[in-house]
């Protein structure tokens, strides 16, 4: 998985639209719905007669422009757009229990993210902002989904998914954080950021914290995988000030089309064998060799605990009854 294989396959393989799926009755919550490749993985499951899609947004107001967009193409789904600010625990929390009260809910796409090319404390938090993005509030969400996912897998006797957005990039970091007697707590101090290096980290704890998760869950119930779209031009390079970054996301990144093809594929066509595993190109295909080493082991249940550890200080919630 190198760099000239990564530029072969940006121009040789073009996801492929799905083949068709019956989703009909079926309700559907996209994270970073209203822009990119949540944007299009959403038109894509729309077309697939999904009863409801529920929206989650930073920005109502963008988020109700999106919604129109996506009803011209299929007025008759109910779309629903939830406020969901990754960037504060609180509403991860309120989304988690509202959510909670559905009635129904099948597919839990867990796209949002961003990629920052300079540090940035989260004022709420504390944390970088991509791993609180990235990663704390992406695990907090996992877990919050799970009720309403495992009970609508009871229900209609069919396993719910859950698919995490993570990156090729996962198998490009060094990740010298993780000798740290403390991972996350070394990744807040400034002096370790780097770019494009603290993205590509927090798409590697994406992979590890998906498949500690799945460890943990049945995938009668719950199936969970992680998905690498590859390269996209797409609003999450926006603050990318790098000029030669850009010339090469605009000449070799994929359409947002293709891009949530690969989402759609993962979350909907791809079956139990997937659970735990990291698709690319619309297959499941091994993640990193350090994932799956000794150490990668290791490490991801450093990783778990430390995690829970923080969500549970962060939000005063003991979230034993979820995992």
């Amino acid at each position: 998985m190198g760099f000239l294989g990564f530029v072969y396959r940006q121009v040789m393989v073009h996801p492929q639209p799905p083949r068709p799926q019956n989703l009909s009755g079926q309700t559907i919550l996209v994270t970073g719905s209203n822009v990119g490749i949540g944007l299009e993985a959403t038109r894509l499951l729309m077309g697939f007669k999904v009863a409801r899609v529920i929206m989650a947004v930073r920005t109502l107001s963008k988020g109700e422009e999106a919604k129109a967009d996506l009803l011209k193409s299929n007025p008759s789904c109910n779309v629903e757009v939830w406020e969901l600010d990754m960037d504060s625990f609180d509403s991860v929390m309120a989304f988690g229990k509202r959510a909670q009260g559905l009635d129904r809910l099948d597919i839990a796409l867990l796209n949002a993210g961003v990629k920052k090319p300079e540090y940035m404390e989260n004022q709420l938090t504390g944390h970088e902002t991509t791993i609180q993005v990235n990663h704390l509030a992406t695990a907090l969400l996992s877990l919050l989904l799970l009720p309403p996912l495992r009970a609508s897998a009871a229900k209609y006797s069919k396993p719910s998914r859950m698919t995490i957005t993570s990156s090729e990039v996962h198998m490009w970091t060094p990740f010298n954080e993780r000798t740290a007697p403390n991972i996350i707590e070394r990744l807040d101090e400034k002096s370790t950021f780097g770019n494009p290096d603290r993205y590509n980290v927090s798409k590697l704890l994406n992979v590890l914290w998906a498949r500690e998760l799945a460890s943990k869950v049945s995938p009668t119930q719950i199936i969970i995988n992680t998905v690498n779209p590859g390269l996209v031009q797409s609003s999450l390079h926006r603050e990318n000030k790098n000029a030669v970054e850009k010339k090469f996301t605009a000449i070799f990144g994929r359409t947002t089309e293709e891009g949530g093809r690969t989402l759609v594929d993962a979350a909907v066509v791809q079956g139990a064998a997937t659970h735990g595993g990291y698709m690319s190109e619309c297959k499941e295909i091994p993640a990193s060799t350090w994932v799956r080493s000794a150490e990668g082991a290791k490490i991801q249940k450093k990783l778990w605990t430390e995690t829970v550890d923080v969500l549970r200080k962060e939000t005063h919630h003991s979230l034993d009854t979820y995992i």
